[in-house]
């Protein structure tokens, strides 16, 4: 995609999010490569944007890096997360792979009354969740963590994408961090939680393992919505797999082939759901 193309697909995005016009035209610039890394030169790091989401005003920082707002079109205006309509009643929601938190926004948006725990393991990444947590009175709790099969310290490749970032990445990396890796029964222990309503996970690749290694902790699981990536040779076949010993019935909500990646959601069924609750 051009500059000029980008720039326009921003200007759109700006436009669905129900921008102001003068926080229209400041996320168009923060989405500009050119013109953040100009920005950046004279002091600025972020901007903050007001949006409208499920009929509430929140607040959007963004990094100059012409990625957030990228990140900010794909969970507003594409949505692969939008699981409101189906969900039912959701009081607990693990977001795998936080990133900015606008996940972890959106969830906050449908469920307000949720208790959230994001998980998300880059420092520069975990700067600004902070923020978006702290600006929108999220009621999350941060862990400054990779998700992992048991608890630890683990080696995170990262990449110039802040959204690519992984132990397992899709792309080559120059650089990584050591981070702390919790597991997801670690988490449900410190959150005091029995069940886990709703899962978003996203965490570029090792979704392979989490699903396939020591993953007894998935009988304690509602609903899943999140991301299986080609880079490990894991596929929709695969996560449908994986989950069905479970009771999960799983079904594909996008395909997006020029990233290798798919987006599914998995189910249990009515009654399984209620007797999750009721555990």
């Amino acid at each position: 995609m051009n500059r000029l193309s980008h720039l326009l697909e921003m200007w759109d995005t700006s436009q669905q999010l129900r921008l102001n016009p003068l926080d229209r035209l400041t996320f168009a610039i923060a989405s500009s490569h050119r013109l953040g890394k100009w920005l950046a030169r004279r002091g600025v790091e972020k901007v903050n944007v007001r949006f409208q989401e499920s009929g509430r005003t929140f607040v959007l920082p963004l990094r100059l890096n012409g990625v957030d707002g990228a990140l900010a079109h794909d969970i507003f205006v594409n949505r692969p997360y939008d699981i409101s309509s189906e969900a039912g009643d959701i009081r607990t929601i693990l977001d795998l792979g936080g990133n900015v938190g606008f996940g972890t926004l959106l969830f906050h948006a449908y469920f307000p009354s949720a208790s959230i725990a994001t998980v998300e393991p880059l420092p520069s990444n975990m700067q600004l969740l902070q923020q978006t947590v702290a600006l929108n009175h999220i009621p999350a709790t941060l862990f400054e963590a990779a998700v992992g099969v048991e608890d630890g310290r683990v080696e995170v490749r990262v990449a110039d994408d802040p959204t690519a970032s992984s132990i397992t990445p899709g792309v080559e990396t120059k650089r990584s961090i050591t981070a702390q890796q919790i597991s997801v029964p670690s988490i449900m222990k410190k959150m005091g939680w029995r069940h886990i309503d709703l899962l978003k996970i996203d965490i570029e690749g090792y979704e392979k393992t989490l699903f396939s290694s020591g993953n007894d902790w998935l009988r304690h699981v509602g609903l899943i919505v999140g991301e299986a990536h080609a880079h490990v040779q894991y596929y929709f076949e695969d996560v449908v797999r994986d989950l069905a010993p479970f009771g999960f019935r799983v079904t594909l909500k996008r395909a997006d082939p020029e990233f290798g990646l798919v987006v599914f959601i998995a189910r249990r069924p009515t009654s399984a759901a209620k007797a999750l609750r009721a555990s």
